[in-house]
């Protein structure tokens, strides 16, 4: 297996996407932490069953916060 991270960065977050072995689903999880830039506070974090999901999550998440939609003390 693969333990490379991915990383993501923009709109002031940074994104961290890790792969490890599931025993449970008898294959690779990709969890991912969010945060944003300059800061160890982590906003939002989850895990995917594949890379691209957990990017797609990252970016659905980024692009929501980032949004005039959401009031300024959303998740926070």
């Amino acid at each position: 297996m693969d333990n490379t991270k991915t990383l993501i960065q923009g709109s002031g977050y940074i994104a961290e996407i890790i792969p490890s072995a599931s025993r449970v689903l008898g294959g690779i999880i990709f969890h991912y932490v969010i945060q944003r830039e300059g800061s160890s506070e982590i906003v939002h974090w989850g895990q995917e069953v594949s890379l691209q999901r957990a990017k797609e999550c990252v970016k659905e998440f980024i692009d929501q916060r980032n949004s005039k939609s959401f009031p300024a003390t959303w998740g926070a």
